[in-house]
């Protein structure tokens, strides 16, 4: 609810607060409230408009650019497998989304299968202490 609120103060100080203010500022030299206010208004909105254009596009083409990087990236994360059929070694990119590639050699398409292990991480319990060789107790002698 609160972003809701606070797009809509943006909009109203966007769009009404400087039109008033210009309406206001008519009223005093110009003795015409209404014609100064929809003027101020109507320029306000067409350079709102077309600055958020300006910056859609600069944002779009960003975007594209940011994605092409990506893409590249990629591209460059790239494992060794070996062909089920004739053996043979292919260098393929590395997605989670294709499991096929078609050999190099043979030109038979194979699958790739992933496959994730998990371990467990040992974690150290800082009050416990090291037991060194005087808390040991022997029990026999070495011979």
């Amino acid at each position: 609810m609160n972003k809701i609120l606070n797009i809509v103060m943006v909009l109203f100080l966007r769009l009404c607060l400087a039109p008033i203010v210009i309406g206001l500022f008519g009223l005093i030299v110009f003795d015409r409230f209404w014609a100064t206010f929809s003027l101020a208004f109507g320029i306000n909105f067409i350079l709102g408009y077309l600055i958020n254009m300006i910056f859609s596009s600069i944002n779009t083409k960003r975007i594209i650019e940011f994605e092409k990087m990506a893409m590249e990236h990629e591209k460059t994360q790239s494992i060794t497998v070996n062909c089920a059929y004739c053996n043979g070694m292919n260098q393929i990119p590395l997605t989670l989304n294709v499991n096929r590639f078609d050999c190099k050699f043979c030109r038979k398409t194979n699958r790739l299968f992933l496959q994730f292990k998990t371990a467990q991480i040992t974690e150290f319990d800082e009050n416990a202490g090291v037991p060194t060789m005087s808390d040991a107790i022997i029990t026999e002698m070495p011979k």
